[in-house]
């Protein structure tokens, strides 16, 4: 397979780049690519990365960040440049919860011309029991508002209350099968937060032609409508007392 030259080139996709809440997709960096990856993390100003990995249990010889209160890691980018990392994260802040782990951390580049004590404060996210093969049966957290940019501010100081612009990377093993679902979800919940139309067929299409290998199975594009449908529930956007809706849920379990 032919790999760019160009030493600004990374594995990764934008996905509504255009609007007020745009994604990055990539693949889970390896160790040879971590420096790439923190790179773009840098230049594209990400301050929330969403891991769609148990990372100690699925990639415990790929681990691009420290998983421990205080830990440090240093990872080498390009030219003589040197990505520092710091976990910040404090316990107290933190309400355990089995499907998710929030983390936060200090980027930091070091190296040559590169003004000194210029950090980024990152949120990581890592959702522990994604459902990689099996869809349905999703964790209710799928959509916990604390991947939803607004809580994450308050939580870590982040911002205010306005919107999330930077971009949320998010990422699982190839950056397209568990993350082309999330993405697809995210960008539909929002439109439909916003008491809109939702036109799922074409967020899927553009999710596949931005990504590929995205949303391969009639089970993906099933799953995405039954937690479409669950999450108009939970806004009230339907009313759970209509008939119609348990047979929906039946339809799409049996389906799947």
């Amino acid at each position: 397979r032919h790999v760019p030259q160009d030493p600004s080139y990374i594995h990764a996709s934008w996905i509504n780049k255009t609007s007020q809440q745009p994604y990055i997709m990539t693949q889970l960096p390896l160790k040879q690519t971590q420096g790439d990856f923190w790179r773009m993390v840098w230049e594209e100003d990400v301050r929330l990365i969403v891991s769609l990995m148990d990372l100690e249990a699925e990639a415990p010889d790929e681990l691009y960040l420290p998983l421990a209160k205080d830990a440090k890691m240093e990872i080498a980018g390009p030219g003589h440049l040197l990505w520092h990392l710091e976990d910040s994260t404090d316990p107290a802040s933190l309400s355990p919860h089995p499907d998710f782990r929030l983390r936060s951390l200090f980027l930091t580049k070091k190296g040559p011309g590169v003004a000194p004590n210029f950090s980024h404060k990152i949120v990581h996210l890592s959702y522990l029991k994604w459902p990689a093969a099996e869809l349905s049966t999703p964790p209710d957290s799928l959509l916990d508002r604390r991947m939803r940019a607004g809580t994450v501010n308050g939580m870590f100081g982040m911002g205010g209350a306005g919107g999330y612009e930077a971009p949320i990377l998010v990422h699982c093993w190839n950056g397209a099968r568990r993350s082309g679902t999330a993405v697809a979800l995210a960008v539909a919940v929002e439109v439909l937060t916003q008491k809109k139309q939702v036109a799922l067929g074409a967020i899927v299409a553009d999710v596949r032609l931005r990504r590929h290998g995205s949303l391969q199975s009639p089970a993906h594009y099933v799953f995405l409508h039954r937690r479409l449908l669950q999450e108009a529930l939970q806004l009230k956007l339907l009313a759970a007392s209509d008939p119609h809706i348990p047979a929906l849920l039946k339809a799409f379990a049996a389906n799947q």
